[in-house]
């Protein structure tokens, strides 16, 4: 059996169709930032309160071990955190940019159908509706 076609004049099933509201698209991608700040004051509080405490471990043989084995992880964490911080931003500034696009393609579908209609309007001498064109 073959699969139906979603681009088919007589596909009655709406979910086969792909559609967006670029408005919504937008005010998605305008939450993603939130995300990426929250990890950001995250950081700098880390930081601000990490300095506070140097050395963190004391000056004991104890300390140093932990100091030695700790602040490779510490720095790895930071590491991934900005990582994730500027992944969420990407994401953000590209969702929005899609947001961007769907609005240009609705738009210039929009004129496009207006075009179509004027033209099928001047050609039948009707007003773009059908009533003048072909049976």
């Amino acid at each position: 059996m073959n699969a139906p076609n979603p681009y088919s004049s007589d596909s009655t099933d709406s979910s086969d169709l792909f559609s967006a509201i670029p408005e919504e698209v937008a005010r998605k991608g305008n939450e993603l930032y939130w995300p990426a700040d929250a990890i950001d004051e995250l950081i700098t509080r880390y930081e601000t309160f990490r300095g506070q405490l140097d050395p963190l471990w004391g000056t004991d043989e104890f300390s140093q071990k932990m100091e030695k084995n700790v602040t490779p992880m510490e720095g790895d964490m930071m590491y991934y955190l900005r990582t994730l911080s500027e992944g969420v931003r990407t994401c953000a500034d590209y969702t929005l940019e899609t947001a961007r696009s769907f609005q240009v393609v609705d738009e210039s579908a929009n004129e496009t159908g207006k075009d179509l209609k004027s033209s099928i309007g001047d050609r039948t001498g009707g007003g773009g509706g059908g009533t003048g064109g072909r049976r």
